[in-house]
């Protein structure tokens, strides 16, 4: 399959630069096979039902972007894998001035040495905090990395918006958007409601935001990120499929971290591993019956995913009528309910 056929144009006052407010606000478009309807996130309860599992990406956002000095040159570098304690793969802007074994200083007087790179040539670089824990020194001289297309600096606001309320796994690089629309109130009720919630971690890369430039997709590489589903959640999951309860992603991280992590029978395994499954048109879905997401880029490999999951041609005409009815798009834009096609 080719490229083109994931692409729309999107007016640019179509891109949310902020979240509503309060998150549980926005639009929420209900999409099946047959039909297209408007909703409002609040409503979400309502087209859940009782025996429903709701299943959330608990990755929290690192304050990821950091800006040191190299040779008296302003760098900047996004930590996006960790590698052991205090070693991570990085990306750097201006890429060019970072040498093997060069030195990066930062404001707090930590600073970062090259010690190698990745089969991908990414800078791996070892950081020497001082008497600081690593988390510590991200608060001290990290920016949450807001997405690029956004066109501004992360602000304090962002540092609360671009998190979910119920993130608590440090480790991402973006934040699981679907989550964010979440509030306290939404989440009591749709436990009030009998609803189970439960949690699965995968921490969210520079890949899965990555536009496909492969002519055919199915040359298209994604990254590995890393994913954790334990023991107890796994088998509380397996228990609900075989009763006949109805699996709900919250986001398309939750989706591939519980299809990666499932044999062809529809068994869950309990995960720890790093997982580089692009789906695209064709995959059989084996866990996941709706799936809770916001409006993707074009050409991305998100895009791909929710056409493989509820078709092609809805995909299209869904996010036509987004478009033509005012839909906000991205990361802090609507989110869309999908049903998985039969």
């Amino acid at each position: 399959m080719i490229v083109d056929q994931f692409d729309y144009n999107l007016p640019p006052e179509r891109i949310a630069k902020r979240p509503v407010r309060p998150r549980d606000s926005s639009k929420l478009m209900h999409i099946s096979e047959h039909s297209i309807k408007d909703k409002y996130f609040y409503q979400l309860p309502e087209m859940l039902k009782k025996n429903d599992v709701l299943v959330f990406n608990n990755t929290r956002v690192l304050p990821a972007r950091i800006f040191g000095e190299v040779s008296k040159r302003k760098i900047e570098l996004l930590i996006h894998r960790q590698e052991e304690d205090y070693i991570w793969q990085v990306l750097a802007r201006p890429s060019k001035i970072l040498r093997d074994n060069d030195i990066v200083n930062f404001p707090d007087s930590s600073y970062a040495q090259v010690i190698g790179r990745t089969k991908h040539n990414f800078p791996i670089l070892k950081f020497f905090t001082g008497n600081k824990s690593f988390k510590h020194f991200l608060d001290l001289n990290g920016q949450v990395p807001i997405p690029p297309y956004l066109n501004r600096k992360c602000d304090n606001e962002d540092v609360v918006d671009y998190q979910t309320v119920f993130a608590s796994e440090d480790g991402s690089v973006a934040a699981p958007t679907a989550g964010l629309h979440f509030t306290e109130r939404i989440i009591q009720k749709i436990r009030d409601m009998g609803i189970i919630i439960e949690f699965v971690t995968l921490h969210i890369g520079i890949g899965t935001f990555k536009n496909i430039t492969e002519k055919d997709i199915s040359n298209h590489k994604m990254h590995e990120e890393y994913i954790s589903i334990t023991e107890d959640v796994a088998k509380r999951l397996n228990d609900a499929k075989s009763n006949g309860s109805r699996i709900v992603a919250v986001g398309t991280t939750a989706l591939r971290a519980l299809e990666s992590s499932s044999l062809d029978g529809g068994v869950i395994l309990p995960s720890s591993k790093f997982t580089d499954l692009f789906v695209m048109p064709g995959y059989k879905f084996k866990i996941v019956d709706l799936l809770l997401t916001n409006f993707h880029l074009p050409r991305s490999s998100l895009m791909v995913l929710i056409s493989a999951f509820a078709g092609i041609e809805i995909i299209k005409k869904s996010y036509q009528y987004a478009i033509d009815n005012n839909y906000r798009f991205y990361s802090y834009g609507d989110a869309c309910l999908i049903e998985r096609k039969k």
